[in-house]
């Protein structure tokens, strides 16, 4: 599962082509969003391209198409490992438009983390990834046949299975945006109306951007599960507390505490301290998905009994959800691909601990929403940041 943490975070087996098929996935999306399934990818030890140490395998696919419409305006596509979830991880090895031009470049689809941002989008590398295009004012979205292709990495497995969605934006885009978001509680402390306010600060917050925000009251999930369990591959267990809500809208979970096998945690602190998640950069849009949704973790908030406002992890995970990337990650030497967003290097690390933080980033991005720490009052959103989230097929 892609996991964002605020606090710190194609071979078909019988052609190398793939036609795509109509799929009503749902009813209740929006008539201007299409949604179609693409043909199923099969990898198998065909496929395999390199075989590394402790089984683990890289494979990748033949070429693969998909059809972009006449009056598309953005779109996702999806891909997303139907077996050996808990030990593949997949990612796009080359996208190519109808024009020839090639945004992601094969040379580079090796990295494990970021690919070279001088000549490719980012992308996430794990058992689900999406790739939204238009990923900045620059990009072209060109009608006609697109091509792509799959690679994967997989331990002690030489067959993979993965299911391929495309979900266009065919509506207008607005100038004041609009994003619809659908909430659920979980929690043996606080109720709906403990979180009013925080989800009220949220829609003011955005509101100083120029862009709407409409929360639902929470659905109080009585009979629910109150903690969001994960495994040792930080995916989630207990899917049915997700696996809900409007899929035209983003599905926000707050839920009174994250767990993490002790295996994971050991190696790694800092998952004790994750106050917020999303479930991808961007995450799924348009169906159900164990990747498809917002969770906050309500204990990291609680000072004395007392719960404290979460509304800027809100709008920052709500950022990565509809694609925004950190500006600046924690070591000062990664960054986003935008070119209006200011980035904070690693010389700003005054205290010399290893990471940057807000408090010595205050004119280097500190203060945007997507500046990976939150210490300071949130007062920026870029113009490019704008764009992404104004373009979403979520936001109308």
């Amino acid at each position: 599962m892609n996991v964002f943490i605020f606090v710190f975070i194609v071979a078909c087996g019988s052609s190398g082509s793939s036609n795509t098929e109509s799929s009503d996935v749902a009813n209740d999306i929006p008539p201007e969003i299409f949604l179609t399934k693409l043909n199923k990818i099969e990898i198998d030890e065909n496929n395999i391209v390199t075989n590394t140490e402790n089984n683990f395998t890289k494979f990748k696919s033949e070429e693969f198409t998909f059809t972009l419409s006449q009056d598309a305006k953005s779109f996702l596509l999806d891909i997303e490992v139907l077996t050996n979830v808990g030990d593949s991880s997949i990612g796009f090895a080359s996208l190519i438009d109808p024009n020839g031009k090639e945004y992601i470049l094969e040379a580079n689809s090796a990295k494990f983390e970021y690919l070279n941002p001088n000549e490719s989008v980012q992308l996430s590398l794990d058992n689900q990834t999406s790739l939204f295009l238009p990923f900045k004012s620059e990009t072209e979205i060109v009608a006609g046949t697109w091509k792509f292709k799959v690679f994967a990495y997989s331990v002690n497995s030489n067959s993979i299975e993965i299911d391929a969605y495309l979900l266009e934006r065919k509506h207008e885009i607005s100038a004041r945006p609009k994003i619809y978001i659908e909430s659920f509680i979980s929690s043996d402390n606080y109720s709906a109306a403990n979180v009013k306010t925080s989800l009220d600060n949220v829609v003011k917050l955005f509101n100083k951007f120029n862009i709407d925000v409409e929360i639902s009251e929470p659905i109080e999930l009585v009979d629910s599960e109150k903690s969001l369990s994960f495994d040792q591959y930080i995916n989630v267990i207990n899917k049915d507390l997700i696996l809900k809500g409007d899929i035209s809208k983003i599905s926000l979970f707050l839920v009174d505490s994250f767990l993490f096998p002790d295996s994971v945690v050991q190696p790694n602190a800092d998952l004790l301290d994750i106050l917020g998640l999303s479930g991808g950069i961007p995450g799924v849009h348009g169906r159900n998905s164990a990747n498809s949704y917002i969770a906050i973790n309500l204990s990291a908030f609680t000072v004395d009994s007392v719960l404290n406002d979460f509304s800027d992890v809100v709008s920052h995970e709500i950022g990565h959800y509809l694609g925004l990337r950190h500006t600046s990650e924690s070591t000062g030497t990664i960054f986003d691909l935008l070119s209006d967003t200011d980035e904070c290097p690693a010389s700003a690390d005054v205290n010399n601990d290893g990471i940057i933080d807000g408090l010595e980033c205050p004119d280097h991005g500190g203060k945007n929403l997507m500046f990976w720490l939150k210490e300071l009052p949130i007062e920026e959103l870029s113009a490019e940041q704008f764009f992404i989230i104004q373009h979403s097929p979520l936001v109308r």
